[in-house]
C-alpha cells in the first residue's frame, strides 16, 4: 500500500474535521486539533455519504463536491485559529523547538503517536490482502455501489444487501478517487479509522488529564486491535463517534434541551449507519449519562413525549425489519460475550477496572458514566442466553449485531476507567480525592511513584510481542482467506468474454471483488440482510454435483472457478464435460465444454498415516466443505520434519497408463520441499499444488521430504478454534493425490 494514499486520506480528514474538533474540544489548541481532528474529519465524511445514500443520490462526483465544500466551510471557519496556530509557530526559534521535544511530556506523546501509528497501519505494509473474511463482503458492496450507484446483486442475481452503508460507501468513494481496488480502498479505510480511533481517544484522555495513562491502558487490552485484525472495519469506526460524543456527554447540560437532542440524533445516526454495534453501545452510553436528577427535572409532558417518540420508533424499526423477512429468533453464534470472551480480551483491564469501580464509583461525574456504561454493556450480553426464542426482530438484529461484542465493545470504557484510576491514584496532589484511597502506608507511596511505571512497562512488552507476531505472520499465507491461486484466477475471470455467468462457492474463496459488471457469478457474500432471490446458487451447486448437462445449460453457466480449499472441484475434475482453462496451485479456473472430444477426468486418494514425524490433524475448513465424493475425511496428515515414504495402491483401470499426479499441500509457515530429491524441489509456502508425469503400474511410490525454515509461531486461529495450539509449529499439511487422465466423449 502505497504511503501517499494514506497522507490523502489523512490531509481529507483533517481539514474537513478542524471545525467539528474545534466544537467538541473545548482547549483549541494545536496538539488537540492534530489529535481529533481526523477522526472528526472522517465521522463528518461517514456521515455526509450515509446521507446521500439513504437519499438515493451517492455518486462519486456528489461526494467529491461536498467533500470539498466540507474543507473550504471548515478552513473559513478557522482562519482565526489557523493564523494564531501560524504565528505561534513560526515565533519559536529552532532551538526552542528542540528543546521543548526533549521535554519528558512531549517526548512520551511522540513515542504514543509512532506507537499508534505502528499498530494501525503495519498490516498495510506487509500483507497482501487483509486477515479475516469479512473483508471480502465490504470490498463486495464497495464495487457494487460504483458500479451501479446501489448494494445490487452481481449478475445474474435479482436483490440487493440490506447494509449500514458509511463505511463501504466511503470506501468506495475513495477506491475512485486514488484509482485503487476495492479490497486495498476499505484495507486503507478500515486500518485508518484504528489510527484515527486511537489519536482520539488519545484526545479525550488528555482532555481529562490523564493522557499518558490512558494510552498505556488503551495497550492492555486486545479487543479492538483483534477486531481489526480480523477486518471487522465497520465496527471499529462506529467506535470512533463513541469517543467523539464521550466530549459532549459529561457537559451536555450546558446546553438547550434542544439542542442536546440534535447533537445526540447527529451522533446516533452517524454510529448507527456504520455500524448497529456501535449505535447500542452510544444508546446505552446516553442511558448512563442520565441520572436521577435529571429525570426528576423532567416534566410530565417531556416523559410522555420521550416514551410515545421511543415506542413509535420501536414498532417502526420491528415493522421494516418484517417487510425485510427478518426472523425473529434471538441468537449466540460464539456463545455469552460476557463470560470467557470478555476475560479472554480484556482480562487485564477488567481487574483494574474492578478496583476503579470500588474506589471512584460516585466521586467524578465522568467515572460514574463510564461505571454505569460499562455495566449496562455486561447486562446486554446476557441477551445470548435466550437463544433460539423467537421473539421481535429487532432483538434477532440486537444479538446478531453484538454476536462476538466480547472482544471489542468493552474495551474503550474499561481504558477509560483504568487510565482515570492509575492517574488519580498516582498524581501527587490528592487533595481533590477521597481520603480513603490513600492512606499512610509504604504501599501507597510506592505505587504514587512507581505505579505508572509498572503499567508502562507491561504495555510496552505487550506492544512488542504483538506486533513481533504481526511481523511472523508475512510467512503464513494459509492463514488467508483466499490462496495466491485464487487471487490469480480472479484475475483471469475478469478476461472472459462478456456476458460470461461463472459457478462459485458461496464460501469465502469462491468470491470475486474486483468482478467487472459484465461478467455473472452464482454467488455473492452473505452480508448484512439478503433482500432478493437467491436461488440461482443452489439450482447450479445440485446441476453440476449431479452432472445435470441440460440443467446447467439452461441455467446459462459458460465456466466455473474452484479453490484447493473448497469441494467444487472434485465434482469438476470427475466429469469429461468441463475443460480446466487455467491452474494455479490447485485453484482452477473451468469451462463447461458438454461436446468435446477429449477431456480429463481426475480421481482423488487420502494419504494415510505412515512411519514419520506427523501426526492426522482436522482440516481447519472442514465445517465449510459441503460434500466429500472421494472419502477424503476431515483428517490430514501433517509433516513437521523429514520424510515420508508414500505406497498406494492403483485402481486396476489406471495400470499402464500415463497419468499427471498432483499432490495437493497446505505449508504451515516456510520449508524446503521435495519429492525424490529428483523430480520436484521448491520453497513452500501456503497452499501449492505440485505435479509430474507418470506411467502407473499396480503402486504409487514416491518420498516426500520437508525441512521446515520458520520457527514457532503464535496462531491466532487458536481464539476462534480453527486450532488447537496457541503456540503453533512450522509444519506441512498434505490434503490429497490427485491422478488425472484423458478420456474420449
Amino acid at each position: 500500500m502505497c504511503v501517499l494514499e494514506f497522507l490523502t486520506l489523512f490531509a481529507i480528514c483533517f481539514f474537513s474535521g478542524l471545525l467539528v474538533a474545534k466544537n467538541l474540544h473545548p482547549n483549541c489548541d494545536a496538539k488537540a486539533m492534530f489529535l481529533l481532528a481526523p477522526a472528526s474529519g472522517l465521522m463528518s465524511i461517514f456521515l455526509l455519504n450515509a446521507l446521500l445514500f439513504f437519499i438515493g443520490l451517492w455518486s462519486f462526483e456528489l461526494v467529491t463536491f461536498f467533500v470539498f465544500l466540507l474543507i473550504i466551510f471548515s478552513m473559513i471557519s478557522m482562519r482565526t485559529e489557523l493564523r494564531m496556530f501560524k504565528a505561534a509557530l513560526w515565533e519559536k526559534s529552532i532551538k526552542t523547538r528542540l528543546e521543548s521535544l526533549r521535554s519528558t511530556s512531549n517526548l512520551w506523546f511522540f513515542l504514543v503517536i509512532i506507537s499508534f501509528a505502528l499498530i494501525a497501519l503495519l498490516p498495510l505494509l506487509i500483507f497482501k490482502i487483509p486477515m479475516g473474511v469479512d473483508w471480502i463482503g465490504f470490498s463486495s458492496l464497495s464495487q457494487s455501489l460504483n458500479q451501479h450507484g446501489s448494494f445490487q446483486f452481481p449478475h445474474p442475481n435479482q436483490g440487493s444487501w440490506l447494509y449500514p452503508p458509511s463505511f463501504v460507501a466511503t470506501a468506495g468513494w475513495y477506491q475512485t478517487l486514488m484509482h485503487l481496488t476495492s479490497v486495498q480502498a476499505n484495507f486503507l479505510l478500515g486500518q485508518t479509522s484504528l489510527l484515527f480511533l486511537l489519536l482520539a481517544f488519545l484526545a479525550l484522555c488528555d482532555y481529562h488529564k490523564f493522557g499518558f495513562e490512558g494510552s498505556i491502558c488503551i495497550i492492555l487490552s486486545a479487543g479492538l486491535f483483534a477486531k481489526t485484525f480480523d477486518s471487522g472495519w465497520p465496527t471499529i469506526a462506529s467506535q470512533i463517534g463513541i469517543i467523539l460524543a464521550l466530549f459532549f456527554i459529561p457537559r451536555k447540560n450546558q446546553y438547550s434541551v434542544w439542542k442536546q437532542a440534535l447533537v445526540f440524533s447527529i451522533f446516533g445516526l452517524a454510529i448507527f449507519s456504520l455500524h448497529p454495534s456501535g449505535g447500542i453501545s452510544y444508546l446505552l452510553l446516553c442511558f448512563a449519562s442520565l441520572t436521577f436528577k435529571d429525570i426528576m427535572k423532567w416534566e410530565k409532558r417531556q416523559i410522555i413525549q420521550v416514551t410515545s417518540l421511543s415506542l413509535i420508533i420501536f414498532l417502526i424499526v420491528n415493522v421494516v425489519l418484517w417487510q425485510y423477512g427478518v426472523s425473529g429468533m434471538i441468537t449466540a453464534e460464539y456463545g455469552w460475550q460476557g463470560g470467557i470472551p470478555f476475560l479472554l480480551y480484556n482480562g487485564l483491564l477488567v481487574g483494574i477496572t474492578f478496583v476503579a469501580i470500588v474506589q471512584l464509583r460516585t466521586h467524578f461525574v465522568f467515572s460514574s458514566i463510564l461505571i454505569k456504561w460499562v455495566l449496562m454493556l455486561w447486562l446486554l450480553s446476557f441477551i445470548q442466553f435466550f437463544e433460539g426464542w423467537n421473539v421481535l426482530p429487532i432483538f434477532s438484529v440486537i444479538s446478531l449485531s453484538i454476536y462476538s461484542m466480547g472482544i471489542y465493545a468493552f474495551h474503550i470504557p474499561l481504558a477509560l476507567l483504568s487510565g482515570f484510576w492509575l492517574y488519580e491514584t498516582t498524581r501527587r496532589d490528592t487533595t481533590k480525592l477521597p481520603s480513603e484511597l490513600f492512606e499512610s502506608t509504604k504501599l501507597s507511596i510506592f505505587w504514587q511513584k512507581r505505579g505508572k511505571i509498572v503499567f508502562a512497562v507491561v504495555a510496552c512488552s505487550l506492544l512488542i510481542v504483538s506486533q513481533m507476531a504481526m511481523i511472523s505472520m508475512i510467512n503464513h499465507d494459509e492463514m488467508m482467506a483466499q490462496t495466491e491461486g485464487d487471487l490469480s484466477i480472479y484475475e483471469l475471470v475478469n478476461e472472459l468474454e462478456e456476458g460470461a455467468l461463472v459457478y462459485n462457492e458461496n464460501v469465502h474463496w469462491g468470491y470475486s471483488t474486483q468482478l467487472k459488471r459484465n461478467i455473472g457469478m452464482t454467488s455473492f457474500p452473505n452480508l448484512g440482510i439478503l433482500n432478493g432471490d437467491i436461488s440461482l446458487q443452489n439450482d447450479a451447486t445440485s446441476a453440476i454435483t449431479s452432472n445435470n448437462i441440460s440443467r446447467i445449460s439452461s441455467l446459462g453457466i459458460t465456466h466455473a472457478i474452484s479453490s484447493p480449499k473448497g469441494t467444487i472441484g472434485w465434482h469438476l475434475s470427475k466429469s469429461p464435460n468441463w475443460h480446466i482453462l487455467a491452474d494455479y496451485d490447485g485453484s482452477r479456473l473451468w469451462e463447461f465444454q458438454p461436446n468435446f472430444e477429449k477431456s480429463n477426468v481426475s480421481t482423488y486418494m487420502k494419504i494415510e498415516t505412515l512411519d514419520c514425524d506427523c501426526e492426522e490433524v482436522v482440516d481447519p475448513w472442514n465445517q465449510l466443505r459441503f460434500s466429500d465424493p472421494f472419502n477424503l475425511g476431515d483428517e490430514r496428515i501433517e509433516l513437521h520434519s523429514g520424510q515420508i515414504a508414500i505406497n498406494t495402491s492403483i485402481e486396476e483401470t489406471f495400470v499402464g497408463q500415463m497419468v499427471s499426479v498432483c499432490v495437493v499441500s497446505e505449508t504451515i509457515g516456510k520449508g524446503l520441499f521435495s519429492i525424490d530429491s529428483i523430480i520436484l524441489e521448491s520453497h513452500a509456502q501456503g497452499w501449492q499444488q505440485w505435479c509430474w508425469e507418470a506411467s502407473l503400474d499396480e503402486h504409487l511410490s514416491f518420498n516426500i521430504s520437508f525441512s521446515p525454515i520458520t520457527n514457532s509461531w503464535l496462531n491466532p486461529w487458536y481464539f476462534s478454534g480453527r486450532s488447537s495450539d496457541f503456540i503453533d509449529e512450522t509444519s506441512m499439511r498434505f490434503h490429497w493425490i490427485e491422478l488425472r487422465t484423458d478420456v474420449e466423449n
